[in-house]
């Protein structure tokens, strides 16, 4: 193919020539800029480039230049805050140093807190009350990683104040996820009436599910920091369990309620309400198998539910659900036979056919 720009040259050295100025840094990229703003489609085209090149710490670099000459599009300047976080997420990601993804996480952070109460009207809100939410999320596992890793010489002081901060973390994602659900929902009933944009309430429909669905997860993880004696492990757990069950009766034909029904089931396992967590297992067990995203939890409620003791799921009921497990088993797509949760179904029911032969 040929292109016109005073002469005719074939349109892959064109290309060449435009990759080469969005990645040779500040020299060629200052002078394109010149005096004035620069153009907001090359500013997207650029910090999109660099971060599929993980090239994170130069996209941060590039767009804090911009900022310092006053060349950052009008559209940027609004979301400078978003545009650093999400580069900064990008750097924590590929950090193999645990201390120091943590700080990058912490930052970016704050800077989409402070986006998102500087532009409270802006559409970018609803995406940075998702990204913060993972930011929080993702810190506090790292931080419980340091916590858990036995390699790491940590003093009891040290793992006490670990512990600590990891709490502190996932209070703070919850409380981030009820300030986006009420945005949403504040959103989602404005367009209720006129003209709107489809599309656009999709994405905050869908958004408004995926927030429900991580306000139960939360009380959970933070469930886990806790000794089985303690009584704010049951209080988080109770407050995970009323959200799912919540879940998987609103939407009960829905990806977000089928797999709430499993979590249930884990949440009144934890509780020590046995018989309960069983009935929720067979409930998840029996759910739509042709679904690819639903078979993972049918898997992990047939493992927990063979975990229950014999007082609970005993005798020939232990053995029919043996049976179907191992039907499950042989029924596994290619894909899905290297996966953890089947891995962990066929070694539990391993040693339970052997049982069963006897």
């Amino acid at each position: 193919m040929i292109c016109e720009f005073g002469k005719k040259v074939p349109c892959g050295i064109w290309m060449f020539f435009l990759a080469a100025a969005l990645l040779v840094g500040a020299p060629v990229a200052h002078a394109k800029e010149a005096s004035t703003t620069v153009d907001s489609n090359f500013v997207r085209a650029k910090l999109q480039l660099l971060r599929q090149q993980r090239r994170y710490e130069s996209a941060i670099e590039y767009l804090d230049y911009l900022k310092q000459q006053k060349r950052l599009p009008e559209d940027y300047q609004h979301r400078f805050d978003y545009e650093q976080a999400i580069s900064l997420m990008g750097q924590a990601k590929i950090s193999d140093e645990l201390s120091l993804a943590t700080a990058t996480l912490s930052t970016a952070a704050d800077q989409l807190e402070l986006f998102i109460k500087d532009q409270p009207g802006s559409s970018l809100v609803v995406n940075a009350h998702a990204v913060l939410v993972q930011s929080l999320d993702s810190m506090a596992d790292k931080v419980m990683q340091q916590w858990d890793d036995q390699k790491l010489e940590i003093t009891p002081a040290q793992r006490v104040e670990l512990h600590g901060q990891a709490i502190e973390l996932y209070a703070r994602a919850e409380k981030v996820c009820e300030a986006a659900l009420a945005e949403l929902k504040k959103r989602l009933l404005a367009m209720r009436d006129g003209d709107v944009d489809l599309n656009l309430r999709e994405s905050y429909r869908k958004g408004y599910l995926k927030y429900q669905s991580a306000s139960a997860m939360i009380p959970m993880k933070l469930a886990k920091l806790y000794p089985d004696s303690e009584k704010e492990r049951g209080e988080h757990l109770q407050r995970a369990m009323a959200r799912f069950e919540r879940l998987r009766k609103k939407y009960p034909t829905l990806l977000i309620g089928q797999c709430a029904t499993f979590y249930a089931g884990r949440c009144q396992q934890q509780l020590g309400h046995l018989t309960e967590a069983l009935k929720l297992y067979r409930t998840a067990i029996d759910l739509p198998a042709e679904a690819p995203l639903v078979r993972p939890y049918i898997t992990l409620a047939y493992y927990y539910a063979l975990k229950l003791p014999e007082a609970t799921l005993g005798g020939a009921d232990r053995k029919a659900m043996i049976q179907q497990a191992k039907a499950w088993i042989d029924q596994a797509r290619p894909a899905e036979q290297r996966k953890a949760n089947w891995i962990l179904l066929q070694r539990a029911i391993t040693p339970a056919k052997e049982e069963t032969k006897e």
